[in-house]
């Protein structure tokens, strides 16, 4: 970490790194410094609130003035010293306006998930929890979670768990993303764990019937008699080949 007399000219000729990050500091000012990137400088303000480093993004520097920058970071620092942690703050207030739209958005979007998974995904939240998408995060309770999870599974037990497996990645992402920078959990626990206390999952039960040799003729000419014809030979090659649902989906005209 380095210290020096930072100057507009300075700052503008610094380098970007090549690979993570390097900081500078003013020794006219301190804890004024700036951040450097691999794609972008920006200055900061780092000071102490009770007793814990905080470190604050001032703005970059191709958007600010040193001056402007060495202004507001003073003004950065008087506020750490008088005891408020502004990433607190901030953490906080995303945290108490996310709803589950954008909660969704920012698990899709981050995760790393399948394309195939990511749809599936969406599916199932935008199908089940249409209702929910423009609460905030914060406001579904163990409560509705478990309402709604009997709701479901009156339907079915199956769509019930997977239902609220992607729900829970969902908050889950949601409340890691939403920490401070100290490691403070902005968000409370995930409503979904009620399920996982009161033991409600559905037990899954493995699939044994299959077609018998003498149901072939009936299955195909249930086929045959197909709305869509073009589902119809999509079971068809299911069935002959072998092959998964994802599998045959995935398979490709040949050119």
């Amino acid at each position: 970490m380095s210290r020096i007399t930072l100057k507009a000219e300075y700052v503008r000729d610094l380098p970007l790194t090549d690979s993570g990050q390097k900081f500078i500091f003013d020794s006219a000012l301190p804890g004024f410094g700036v951040r450097i990137g691999t794609k972008a400088k920006s200055y900061i303000a780092e000071g102490r609130v009770k007793g814990r480093s905080r470190r604050v993004t001032i703005g970059r520097t191709d958007k600010l003035t040193l001056n402007d920058a060495r202004k507001l970071a003073k003004k950065e620092l008087s506020l750490m010293a008088g005891g408020v942690d502004r990433n607190k703050e901030k953490a906080e207030e995303r945290a108490r306006t996310l709803d589950l739209s954008q909660a969704l958005d920012l698990y899709l979007n981050n995760a790393d998930l399948k394309e195939s998974t990511k749809i599936e995904n969406c599916r199932l939240i935008n199908g089940d929890f249409a209702d929910w998408l423009d609460k905030e995060v914060k406001s579904i309770t163990p409560t509705m979670v478990e309402r709604r999870f009997d709701n479901i599974s009156e339907r079915s037990h199956s769509v019930a768990n997977h239902a609220f497996w992607v729900l829970r990645a969902v908050m889950n992402y949601a409340r890691v993303a939403t920490k401070t920078d100290a490691g403070e959990f902005t968000l409370p626990p995930n409503p979904c764990d009620r399920l996982t206390d009161l033991n409600r999952w559905h037990k899954s039960k493995p699939r044994t019937g299959k077609l018998k040799r003498d149901q072939f003729p009936l299955f195909f000419s249930a086929l045959d008699d197909a709305e869509n014809p073009i589902f119809a030979d999509f079971v068809e090659m299911l069935l002959r080949a072998g092959l998964r649902r994802n599998e045959a989906a995935s398979l490709k005209r040949p050119t």
